[in-house]
């Protein structure tokens, strides 16, 4: 019996030991090239088992230098290398597979269609960066984007203008509009939205045939401060470029262009300006669990992303004048399983007072967005926005959190649409899917994750708001050059 106990307290601490090395290698693979990202929430987790691991290796083997016998020193550090090297190839081959091809996606055109994707094929990466403390020396040519435009060409070539006009009412953009970009920066590197595609969506904006009057604000609201923003690990050409240079470039140029950052507006509770109350924080619902922000812009605009653009001469609000555009960054996620323009738009909800509001995280989650109840669906129908735009440039294919270059194909593509779930559903099925290391997850069609949980979003949208929008392929135009 003796015997049986002491070899089940070996067997116990053989797997501690283990647990420890898988940990500290796991640390090494994700932070080793920014240790910013130990702030994470799956890094703190690790570090202590991490530290106790490395603090106990390091002293058996610091003990192990004093004992006489080299036998016994060869034996261990031999031993120690292999089971070393071993852990971290078998860490290594398990999390970075080989990396996918990605394939040409099916297109169509269907007659009369209810929604139209538009979709931009073999983007080729241009070699000008904003990153210069000089910015305003920046010469003009640099603030432009070749993909982007070729985009818009394509979506004016085929009835859809981004420039409303006097000519051309049915374009999407006045002259006068303050245009709230949401971008996807939760993480940083590949795992946020290509900031080269972010200026040259600006600079397209800025050249309304006109004259552009209003402004330009490049929004998001992360789990942690700062994170993804500002950082110099970006997804651009040159991985130096954040999306603050960009913002910076162009308001150093005199234009009206600014990077809000609505993670530092998270704990504060605010009423709307039809209640008098004009300080900038996150309107909350008790009933419904919606949250929007409500903020003076740099440029001392009043905006509510619900109602519009507070007017304080008539105390009223313009909704004509806000235009939000959805920009993700299309990736596999670890529970949602696809991270596409309806997952984009938890950055507009705040998630402050957990506990108080949603009962925990995991009851958030479970409870609230990803399941029927659909609250990003909802905040989305408060909050509709004029374009979605999907940047496939660079695609994770296993997870949202790993910026190690295994985990990155480039795609080269973009996409665009007026209809979240239509751009939402062709991305997922026909670039990210087959190329998803667990392709049954990525499948809006499947029974997988984000199959189940995109399903609760199409209901709610489709089913009980007034928004044109379908994952019908029948209904669906697919136009490409």
């Amino acid at each position: 019996m003796k015997k049986y106990f002491a070899l089940k307290q070996h067997l116990h601490k053989a797997l501690l030991w283990g647990a420890g090395l898988f940990a500290f290698i796991w640390l090494l693979v994700r932070s080793g090239q920014n240790p910013k990202r130990l702030a994470y929430p799956c890094q703190q987790t690790a570090f202590p088992l991490a530290s106790a691991w490395f603090l106990v290796t390091t002293g058996f083997f610091t003990s192990l230098f004093s004992t006489k016998n080299l036998k016994i020193k060869i034996a261990v550090l031999v031993a120690g290398f292999f089971v070393i090297a071993g852990g971290g190839y078998y860490v290594y081959t398990k999390k970075f597979p080989p990396v996918p091809k990605v394939q040409t996606p099916l297109t169509w055109q269907t007659e009369n269609p209810v929604s139209k994707v538009f979709l931009l094929q073999s983007i080729q990466e241009e070699k000008k960066s904003l990153n210069n403390p000089e910015s305003s020396n920046i010469p003009l040519e640099y603030l432009s984007d070749k993909p982007m435009d070729d985009l818009f060409e394509l979506m004016r070539k085929n009835g859809l203008d981004i420039y409303k006009t006097a000519a051309n009412t049915n374009g999407l953009i006045p002259d006068n509009a303050i245009v709230v970009i949401k971008g996807n920066f939760q993480w940083d590197y590949r795992l946020g939205t290509n900031t080269d595609r972010i200026k040259g969506l600006i600079w397209a904006i800025l050249n309304h045939p006109e004259g552009f009057k209003g402004e330009v604000l490049v929004c998001e609201n992360t789990q942690y401060e700062g994170r993804g923003i500002g950082d110099n690990t970006n997804n651009s050409f040159d991985p130096e470029q954040s999306i603050a240079d960009v913002t910076n470039a162009f308001k150093n140029k005199g234009y009206k262009v600014d990077l809000v950052n609505w993670t530092k507006l998270n704990e504060i509770a605010v009423n709307e300006y039809t209640e008098g109350d004009y300080t900038s924080g996150y309107v909350f619902e008790e009933q419904t669990k919606l949250s929007y922000p409500k903020f003076t812009s740099p440029y001392n605009s009043k905006i509510s992303a619900k109602n519009g653009v507070w007017d304080e001469n008539t105390n009223t609000y313009d909704s004509s004048r806000l235009v939000i555009i959805n920009f993700p960054v299309l990736k596999v996620h670890s529970i949602m399983g696809a991270t596409i323009a309806l997952k984009n738009w938890i950055g507009l909800i705040s998630l402050a007072n957990l506990e108080e509001r949603f009962g925990d995280y995991e009851t958030m989650h479970e409870k609230y967005f990803f399941s029927e109840y659909a609250l990003p669906a909802r905040s989305m129908a408060q909050t509709f926005p004029e374009l979605t735009i999907v940047d496939a440039t660079w695609i994770s294919f296993m997870d949202n959190y790993t910026n190690w270059n295994g985990n990155f194909i480039h795609a080269g593509m973009m996409l665009a649409s007026t209809d979240p779930l239509a751009v939402s559903w062709y991305a997922s099925k026909h670039i990210l899917t087959p190329v998803a290391l667990s392709p049954e997850n990525a499948n809006p069609d499947g029974q997988g994750s984000y199959g189940t949980i995109f399903n609760h979003f199409v209901n709610y949208l489709r089913d009980s708001t007034h928004f044109v929008c379908t994952t019908d392929s029948t209904k669906i135009s697919i136009i490409t050059y």
